[in-house]
């Protein structure tokens, strides 16, 4: 069965687990097996070591994954979650298929506060590289609730279909 790693900052959620769960009901019926961050078991508890351990069970399951589907909605600032980001350059490094959303559908230029540097004003939602490593399959969708809404998801998972058909 074909994998998808589900990357996005709604593992910071207090529901994050449900969340996780309905992304991995809905992969299923489209024909996939979702693997979302939350799945591993991690017993360390000494912080460090803890993050270590998180990083080592995340970039498992990625090398195991054949595509991503990531959440690209701005968090914490203007942008995209700097570790969703890495997720989404990892796994294009490794010539996965890559599939992104957002549920912020104004243009980064938007969002960004000039503080005196030029602002990337080419229409894109975030970032021309992050943009740009996804080659058209960036789906732009408002929603009321960037974490929990499912549209832009749903709509990778056509792509993912249509992609791996």
């Amino acid at each position: 069965m074909t994998t998808l790693y589900l990357a996005g900052p709604e593992v910071f959620l207090a529901d994050a687990a449900a969340i996780g769960e309905l992304k991995k009901a809905l992969c299923r019926a489209s024909g996939f097996e979702g693997l979302f961050p939350l799945d591993q078991v991690v017993a360390d508890t000494v912080p460090r070591e803890l993050a270590m351990a998180i990083w080592r069970g995340n970039r498992a399951m990625m090398a195991r994954a054949d595509g991503i589907v990531a959440n690209l909605s701005p968090f914490r600032g203007p942008g995209a979650d700097g570790g969703t980001v890495l997720e989404l350059g990892l796994m294009a490094g490794l010539g996965r298929a890559l599939f992104g959303y957002t549920h912020d559908a104004r243009d980064y230029a938007e969002r960004v506060a000039a503080d005196g540097m030029e602002v990337e004003a080419f229409g894109l939602a975030d970032n021309l590289m992050i943009e740009g490593v996804l080659d058209g399959s960036l789906v732009r969708v408002a929603a009321a609730d960037p974490w929990r809404s499912m549209d832009g998801f749903e709509r990778c998972l056509a792509l993912a279909r249509a992609h791996f058909g």
